[in-house]
């Protein structure tokens, strides 16, 4: 029974981390597109660096290779993806402007 509420604990946890790192997402995507080079680093980095540490805290409690927290790995691979991608093709790019 402990087991199940510390799991339970660490979901709840890792939902609310997960939304915070999606809300620092949009900011890197909406700055991005709005051609804010500095701003757009800044939560390229915090994004990256906050899904680079959930995945190790995942690794480090043995959470990462059980079933059950897959859908965590999984949403913090595809972050550090998407924000790695994104900006090495520098998308989305400013709108031109003539």
């Amino acid at each position: 029974m402990a087991k199940r509420n510390r799991y339970r604990h660490m979901e709840i946890m890792m939902t609310r981390v997960i939304l915070g790192i999606t809300a620092a997402f949009i900011l890197f995507v909406l700055f991005s597109w709005r051609g804010m080079n500095t701003l757009k680093f800044i939560f390229g980095i915090v994004t990256m660096a906050a899904s680079g540490l959930s995945l190790g805290w995942l690794y480090i409690t043995g959470e990462f290779s059980h079933r059950r927290s897959l859908w965590m790995v999984t949403a913090f691979f595809a972050f550090i993806i998407c924000t790695l991608v994104s900006m090495i093709l520098h998308y989305p790019a400013p709108p031109v402007t003539l």
